[in-house]
């Protein structure tokens, strides 16, 4: 029987079979970094057979056995959900999808997931801060929506259909009355209620009261037809009628998006036309697998309406419901009409990401943790349009009530150009986020954070660019001429250091000493947690520390 197999070129050398049974690849193992081979055995047509990823068609190898065919893969800048196309003459053409990941030194997809969903999390908080009274929009409004959130959005809808076909298996139910009208002869098991019931609502028949069987108590009387009461379960619930109306809602708005990028993909730049055909085959065909959810027998009974979606017990108790909740409130915040060239990035350049993220997370976190210090967060957002709001993404800055500054990629010239004194002594810079105070039009004691998405031995080499931070950038003081501006310079990573005595920097390898506190006090240098679904009281912790040096 023929088969497709997915191998490690290189290393453990792991295989996979992708087709016609699809095995489950676990995260990072099919990542950016990597080189792979598709392998096609025990196929008369080998020799024919062709390997196409996203209409693209790979370049098969020689091989030496006439029933297989070999291909080379190199994901590169390819990350996140790709289609696999074969096709053999006079046989099957199927449709395979392969997920990969970013570089292992990168973590995984789900992080990606995460903070898009945390992005458009904050940006709907901050949002509410901001002097703009227009709510955020749902729908596929008049824009193609970004790479980023339909990555997001589909990856929800993979999960979705595991959910769906759990539930179906197992439904919650509840019982409801059913009455059924039997012939007196017919019935079995009736109670006395049931029977006096019937004696209102039809005809009763006569018998002799001497030859009766039946009780005395009836005195020869029993009704023709018995009106039988009973309970069955029924899959009518609420939170079934909502799962519908969502699962309605979402594909149409799948085939309206789908529709709307195959009509925006004209242009003369035939890679960017190839993408948006990509993306439109994608969500028609997630449109097409969730409309297939709505003819399983969990919806079998249930009124074809819509209806809002209210949180229950049922999504509060049982997993699987609360699971589907969850989606939900994915599926939320991916359809929010939020724009902005952060949502542009693929998987692939997960990094430009993460700078934002940590950037609107900390700002939302020093929100929360003084609700006093009121943030001024107009600038976040460049303009308020039907289609929703534009989240800047370069160069932005958020002031606090008490002089406190949170900025982004905040633009630092050479220090004599500069108007209020502060600069570089070498060249223009940016630093990802700087934190400190605002003093008569100058920002004094800043803390620069660096951020880098890699975890292990890549922080060793991130580490020269907070030096250059800290060093150069400085600013005119009139009494003692030029001095530096930088009290304290950290990398943001995801990284966890290891679990063991932080305490001393001494006994300490890289990079775990650059988590220590005592290396962090004594140097005013090292490196700062920040992972994606991280708990927000633990940010808010670190805002604190941040806002308070």
């Amino acid at each position: 029987m023929a088969a497709l197999w997915l191998l490690e070129e290189y290393g453990a050398g792991r295989r996979w079979q992708v087709w016609p049974e699809k095995e489950d690849i676990p995260p990072g193992r099919v990542h950016e970094a990597g080189s792979y081979l598709f392998l096609l055995e025990d196929c008369p047509e080998a020799s024919r057979a062709e390997l196409h990823l996203d209409d693209v068609a790979l370049e098969p190898l020689r091989v030496s056995d006439s029933d297989s065919a070999r291909w080379r893969w190199t994901p590169g800048f390819q990350s996140g959900l790709v289609l696999l196309s074969l096709k053999i003459p006079g046989g099957p053409n199927p449709s395979i999808e392969v997920a990969t990941d970013p570089d292992l030194r990168k973590l995984t997809r789900g992080d990606f997931d995460t903070m898009v969903r945390e992005i458009l999390e904050d940006t709907s908080a901050l949002f509410a801060l901001s002097s703009f009274y227009k709510g955020l929009s749902a729908g596929p409004g008049r824009k193609v929506p970004p790479i980023a959130r339909l990555q997001f959005i589909l990856s929800r809808m993979v999960e979705l259909e595991q959910v769906i076909l759990r539930i179906n298996a197992r439904p919650r139910h509840r019982l409801k009355a059913d009455q059924r009208v039997l012939p007196w002869h017919q019935a079995r098991k009736v109670t006395g209620q049931e029977i006096l019931n019937s004696y209102k609502s039809g005809p009763v028949l006569r018998q002799d009261m001497a030859r009766s069987r039946l009780p005395a108590a009836l005195e020869g009387a029993l009704p023709a037809n018995i009106r039988i009461r009973n309970k069955v379960g029924s899959l009518d619930i609420p939170e079934h009628r909502q799962m519908w109306s969502c699962l309605r809602s979402w594909s149409s708005w799948l085939a309206a998006v789908a529709s709307r990028i195959e009509r925006a993909a004209g242009g003369p730049d035939q890679e960017a036309r190839a993408a948006a055909r990509t993306w439109a085959r994608r969500c028609r065909k997630a449109a097409v697998r969730t409309t297939g959810l709505l003819a399983l027998p969990l919806f079998a009974d249930i009124p074809k309406e819509q209806v809002p979606v209210r949180t229950s017990s049922t999504y509060r108790n049982d997993p699987l419901y609360r699971q589907f909740y969850r989606i939900w409130q994915d599926m939320n915040r991916g359809l929010s009409a939020v724009f902005g060239d952060f949502l542009n990035l693929p998987l692939s350049r997960t990094w430009e990401l993460y700078e934002l993220w940590c950037f609107l997370r900390l700002v939302r976190a020093a929100s929360e943790e003084f609700p006093g210090d009121k943030p001024h967060t107009d600038d976040l957002f460049s303009r308020s349009s039907p289609d929703g709001i534009t989240l800047a993404s370069h160069s932005l800055s958020v002031s606090f009530s008490s002089g406190k500054e949170i900025a982004f990629q905040k633009n630092f010239q050479e220090f004599w150009k500069s108007e209020d004194g502060v600069g570089s002594y070498s060249r223009t810079m940016a630093p990802d986020i700087t934190v400190g105070t605002v003093e008569k039009d100058k920002s004094v004691g800043l803390t620069v954070l660096d951020a880098k998405y890699r975890i292990d031995a890549g922080l060793g080499d991130a580490i020269s660019s907070i030096h250059t931070y800290r060093d150069a950038l400085v600013r005119t003081d009139s009494s003692r001429g030029i001095v530096p501006v930088t009290k304290n310079a950290f990398l943001i990573s995801p990284h966890v250091p290891s679990a063991g005595d932080t305490s001393s920097y001494h006994t300490s390898g890289m990079p775990d000493r650059l988590f220590s506190d005592d290396y962090q006090s004594s140097f005013g240098f090292g490196a700062l947690t920040l992972k994606p679904g991280m708990p927000l009281h633990e940010i808010r912790s670190l805002a604190r520390r941040l806002m308070s040096g």
